[in-house]
């Protein structure tokens, strides 16, 4: 007989019950990796018992018909791990967003890609069919009606490519023919006026047998906001029509990639960027103004130039990945100062020239009965440099930092046990990771880091991950290197003596930087249930621990002054004029947060065929990797290349609860609490709680799309008055028309064909922290104008593909 097998019956309990089992037991969690284990080891023995119960019933295997399973075959392009995606998109949910490109998608999937163990807010790793690529700009500019799938894996991924477990990975698979043209325009304006923004692009694409092309430029500007135009009340004279909240821009980008096969199972790709920006800002009514009022400015003016040069292939068993970067950045920034100077303006300038290669190989090392050994090892070198030159006042200063880097990383993933192969299949799917790195700097000596961990899939749908990771971290060339910048007349508050300051604020490197160790534990949980197709929950937590972590400079509070008295200038009457706010090691630092949330995506109304199969959506890993397999439910039959005729919503929520935020700043200075009343930055303390949401409708062409975000509120008690900042909820809305849906229309409007229009409000409530002392009176400093210039905005687009 055949006939797919549904392997259900495996037991789990309620996830919000695990969640609670995370936050009661986060001091066992702390102690270290094998208790974390244990834990888990306990909750996959209820699991794998409750599933014993579920199967006790089968009848004997003689009254059993013989089943063929059937396995889904592997999609070309994903990534072929045993660790299942917390989120997957077929080309209908992709065309759901409403995105343009690449880079509109992962921003519209934020909420998903972003990691939370904490140490980094930077973007995600990015794959392209399942390969390293030399940078982001191979991708980013490609339309989303060329990408097949994506894949969003955790943060341990990443190990099997070479990269450090800090973010979280994105797989993009490409069609295999594509080609299109497109052209969008974009003006926007916030609702309380001051400025618009304008954006035009085009682009060009060809994807095919023999590799792709893509070709694109984008031009960008909007005008600078003024105090006036927000209302800003001044301390002292009023200036609020010759200082800027957010300055003018321009800027202009231009993007090329090719890649092409070159010869049996090598491929090439070579892309290379242009990026000009301009900005100008104003700080003030000039003292050297005579008759006409001229203000303080300030130009910023950036030229870059970039290359990239990816090879891949196979050897024998092993794929390889082979690429290489070259960039150089060039700013200069003309600055008048608050006094008079027969010099002329200040002047900042620097050149920061980038150049690295690397070699990355993956593959099985050997085999064991549980499955492969597979392993990566990636090596590679970096030289970097930077030329500052600066003359402030007729002073010159000029520096020279340059830093080579030599590097070599290697990761091994061991199974132990396997049900599909029948090996100590009673403990489900178990294995083990070994990884570590060694890197040798020119000006900082030898940086190490390794790991382990283990990847636990006691029954079908529930995975989980521990690990723990132990590192060192170089301050960047521009930390240590950039020319200091001052910047006249920038408003802080000084908790000290409880009052806003204008003062002069000093920017720039910091050549005495030390190195980071950093400590981090993690544990995950992700749990798709058979029940329901397309629900994904997961579950992390983070905690973290750091000696001589690298920050920028805290909030201005009598314990930060008494730790960097030198930091500091004020006036015979205690004033505080002048910051030098130039980044800084703190002693120590102490994290634990967990991070919960939930995906869920549906089709409906589906009347017809197309790609996309019975798991077109979110959740659950890539076929054929393990725990795939047919899934029964609403799945869908998928679109056609632009929806079909059907429908789609979708669901994601997430919630971080922080436990402890807490730093040493300096040696005698008490331990700064940042969940309890103390603050290292001007915007308050660690909100406890933090929620984000990203959801939407999609039918016959029309879509909707909302993305949101709240924190609670904080309240910082260094200083003579208090300042509490209230809860901040921010909601951003995005409506489209895909015209190619309407066909009727379409019919009677051919120049529709391949027309989209869309309309995005973001802060649709116009929500702006309020910041209050203890007299109910908000600071000058916290004016709603300087936490928020923009405010709530309005951008209608229009764009069109051929």
């Amino acid at each position: 007989m055949l006939k797919q097998v549904q392997h259900d019956g495996e037991g789990m309990v309620p996830f919000i019950r695990l969640s609670a089992t995370f936050i009661k037991q986060r001091s066992i969690m702390m102690k270290n990796l094998p208790s974390l284990c244990a834990g888990s080891g306990a909750l996959a023995l209820f699991l794998s018992v409750q599933s014993a119960h579920a199967q006790q019933a089968v009848p004997p295997a003689d009254d059993v018909e013989p089943e063929i399973v059937i396995t889904a075959p592997k999609l070309a392009g994903s990534v072929d791990v045993d660790i299942p995606a917390d989120v997957v998109l077929d080309e209908a949910a992709i065309q759901s967003y409403g995105a343009s490109s690449v880079t509109d998608l992962l921003s519209a999937l934020s909420a998903q890609t972003r990691s939370g163990r904490g140490r980094s807010d930077g973007p995600p790793v990015v794959l392209v069919n399942g390969k390293r690529v030399s940078g982001f700009r191979e991708i980013r500019d490609l339309p989303s009606e060329a990408i097949q799938r994506v894949e969003v894996l955790p943060e341990d991924v990443a190990l099997r490519y070479g990269f450090t477990a800090e973010q979280r990975v994105v797989n993009f698979i490409l069609k295999d023919n594509f080609a299109a043209s497109t052209g969008e325009g974009d003006i926007g304006a916030p609702t309380a006026g001051g400025r618009t923004s304008y954006e035009a692009e085009a682009g060009l694409v060809r994807i095919g047998k023999k590799g792709r092309l893509n070709i694109d430029a984008e031009y960008t500007r909007a005008g600078k906001i003024l105090e006036r135009e927000r209302g800003i009340i001044p301390d002292g004279p009023d200036e609020t029509a010759y200082r800027s909240l957010s300055p003018s821009n321009e800027a202009f980008k231009i993007n090329s990639v090719l890649n092409r096969t070159i010869a049996t199972d090598v491929s090439a790709t070579l892309s290379l960027q242009h990026d000009r920006a301009d900005t100008e800002s104003f700080f003030g009514i000039s003292p050297a103004s005579v008759g006409a009022v001229d203000p303080l400015v300030r130009n910023a003016r950036t030229r870059a130039w970039s290359a990239g040069l990816t090879l891949d292939g196979r050897l024998d068993r092993f794929n390889w990945t082979a690429t290489a970067n070259g960039e150089r950045t060039t700013t200069r920034t003309l600055t008048d100062q608050n006094v008079a100077q027969p010099s002329g303006r200040d002047l900042a300038r620097s050149q920061v020239s980038v150049g690295n290669a690397s070699w990355s190989i993956t593959g099985p090392l050997l085999e064991l009965p549980a499955g492969p050994v597979t392993t990566n090892v990636r090596t590679g070198f970096e030289a970097r440099a930077i030329d500052s030159f600066s003359d402030r006042a007729g002073v010159s200063r000029s520096a020279s930092i340059s830093r080579d880097e030599a590097n070599v990383r290697g990761n091994i993933d061991i199974p132990l046990a396997s049900r599909r192969r029948a090996v100590a299949d009673a403990l489900g799917d178990l294995s083990i990771n070994l990884n570590g790195g060694y890197r040798k700097l020119s000006d900082f000596g030898a940086i190490t880091a390794y790991g382990y961990g283990l990847n636990w899939s006691p029954v079908q749908g529930v995975t989980l991950l521990a690990s723990v990771s132990v590192d060192e971290a170089a301050p960047s060339s521009s930390q240590l290197g950039d020319p200091a910048l001052v910047t006249p007349n920038a408003l802080v508050f000084d908790y000290v003596r409880g009052e806003t300051a204008l003062v002069a604020l000093t920017s720039g490197g910091n050549p005495f930087l030390r190195a980071e160790e950093r400590r981090d534990v993690k544990l995950g949980l992700t749990y798709l249930p058979k029940w329901l197709d397309g629900l994904t929950l997961t579950a992390n937590y983070f905690r973290n621990r750091s000696t001589d972590p690298l920050a920028s400079f805290p909030a201005l509070t009598a314990a930060v002054q008494a730790a960097y008295p030198n930091r500091f200038t004020r006036d015979a009457g205690g004033r505080l004029i002048a910051v030098d706010q130039r980044s800084i090691n703190f002693l120590a630092a102490r994290s634990e947060q967990l991070r919960w949330g939930v995906s869920f995506q549906k089709s409906f109304g589906q009347t017809g065929g197309g790609p996309g199969g019975a798991r077109a959506g979110m959740g659950g890993p890539p076929p054929g990797a393990a725990g795939a397999g047919p899934r029964p439910g609403g799945g869908g039959r998928g679109f056609g290349p632009f929806g079909g005729n059907g429908g789609r919503w979708s669901l994601s929520a997430y919630h971080t609860i922080k436990f402890v935020d807490e730093v040493d700043i300096a040696p005698g200075i008490p331990t700064l609490d940042l969940l309890g009343g103390d603050a290292t930055g001007q915007s308050g303390g660690t909100p406890r709680h933090a929620f984000e949401l990203e959801g939407g409708w999609f039918y016959r062409g029309i879509g909707l799309r909302v993305n949101g975000a709240h924190q609670t509120a904080t309240q910082v008690n260094a200083g003579g008055s208090p300042l509490r900042f209230s809860d901040l909820t921010t909601l951003n809305l995005r409506l489209f028309v895909n015209f190619d849906q309407r066909k009727a229309l379409v019919e009677k409007m051919p120049i529709l064909k391949g027309t989209r229009i869309a309309l995005r409000v973001d802060n649709l409530f116009d929500d702006i922290q309020d910041v209050r002392d203890a007299t109910g009176l908000a600071p000058l400093r916290y004016q709603p104008g300087y936490l928020d210039p923009v405010g709530r905005t309005f951008e209608i687009s229009l764009r069109k593909i051929f």
